[in-house]
């Protein structure tokens, strides 16, 4: 089954945990044997991002939720995203926000095309418009897609100089809509202008509310969100 590796948890003292994106089955767990004792079995093909097509057995009993990796063949191994760390940073966090907005076994051949092509673009050099861009159609492609420019209550364009971004009903809602919730407020110009930022500083405000949007959703700050932004800081 053509697999992306997303995560691998070491188990033991020769074997190793793997999350894979499948095209096949969405998010599957996977263990594999061996895998740090032998590089003949899996080699370098269980490194993060690797584009891989696995042969795994399912899971067997009630309850039961690990595959077992018996082969892989590599199709591409992603090396030069390695190479950027600031490209590394948003895979990271690209393959952490499918692992914890969508449920195991849940495919999406969509995301799962749209994950190969960011890691590809990801190994090339990006504005801050296309870093955001691809991060807002992932949401989208999850499920949470953030709506910025009209009222996610009432679909009207917002007049204000101001508006206030719910993280509970996903997006912008005017002044008529407002009530107590959870969320931001972020000057309109850049609301209505979040996936095309010029500036440095309209691109931290619109991944700030962002960022803000998905910890509200998944109920925890993920590890790659803190990274990618000690990364992005210390790049400038």
């Amino acid at each position: 089954m053509e697999s992306l590796v997303l995560r691998q948890t070491d188990y033991g003292d020769h074997d190793k945990i793997v999350g894979l994106y499948t095209r096949k089955h969405g998010k599957i767990s996977a263990f594999a044997a061996s895998a740090k004792r032998s590089q003949k079995r899996f080699g370098s093909a269980l490194d993060l991002f690797s584009h891989i097509t696995a042969n795994a057995i399912s899971p067997a009993g009630q309850g039961k939720t690990l595959w077992r990796l018996q082969s892989i063949d590599l199709i591409n191994p992603n090396v030069e995203l390695r190479k950027n760390l600031t490209s590394l940073a948003y895979a990271g966090y690209f393959a952490d926000c499918v692992w914890n907005l969508l449920a195991d076994e849940d495919p999406h051949e969509d995301v799962f095309d749209f994950l190969i092509q960011c890691i590809l673009e990801l190994a090339k050099p990006q504005t801050l418009s296309n870093l955001l861009h691809m991060e807002i159609e992932l949401l989208q492609l999850c499920g949470y897609g953030p709506r910025f420019s009209e009222c996610v209550e009432c679909n009207n364009p917002i007049s204000s100089t101001k508006v206030f971004f719910s993280f509970s009903r996903g997006g912008v809602v005017c002044s008529t809509c407002t009530r107590n919730d959870q969320g931001l407020w972020m000057p309109t110009q850049i609301s209505k202008n979040a996936e095309a930022v010029e500036s440095e500083k309209d691109f931290l405000a619109v991944r700030s509310i962002l960022d803000k949007f998905v910890t509200f959703i998944v109920g925890r700050e993920l590890k790659s969100q803190s990274f990618r932004r000690e990364v992005h800081h210390a790049s400038v």
